[in-house]
């Protein structure tokens, strides 16, 4: 339309945009590149495919594994498909299931530290707002 002679707020009015700036980044591009489509991404292509991905999510829902490094396990051994754990990580989050961090241990308590708390407890339940301001 522009070799037409037609101006970019005409050919916008024509196509439907609603504004007339779209029109001119258009232009621009097709000046530049010779084409209207955008730019193939750039980055390292991704190594899990859409069905790939769906096997992840399900065997997380199915209980078949429970974290990514048994996910990433199972691909290497059952798909021969090598892959980090982030990766797996990643697909898990990007379908909507965040996979929990690993738990810190603990230790339990003894009968010696409940003997020990307890006692405490009763020494200073009496004790006032006051008392405990005291205490640096």
């Amino acid at each position: 339309m522009l070799e037409k002679g037609y101006s970019i707020r005409e050919i916008a009015a024509k196509v439907g945009c609603k504004s007339h700036t779209t029109i001119v980044r258009l232009k621009k591009k097709y000046e530049v590149t010779g084409k209207i489509q955008n730019k193939s991404s750039s980055g390292h292509p991704c190594k899990l495919n859409e069905h790939e991905k769906c096997n992840i999510v399900r065997s997380i829902m199915t209980k078949e594994c429970s974290n990514a490094v048994q996910i990433q396990k199972s691909l290497k051994v059952n798909d021969n498909i090598k892959v980090s754990v982030s990766t797996v990580h990643r697909a898990l989050k990007r379908n909507g299931l965040l996979v929990a961090r690993v738990k810190h241990k603990k230790l339990l308590l003894s009968r010696k530290h409940c003997k020990k708390c307890l006692k405490f407890a009763k020494r200073y339940k009496d004790w006032t707002v006051s008392d405990w301001n005291k205490v640096v």
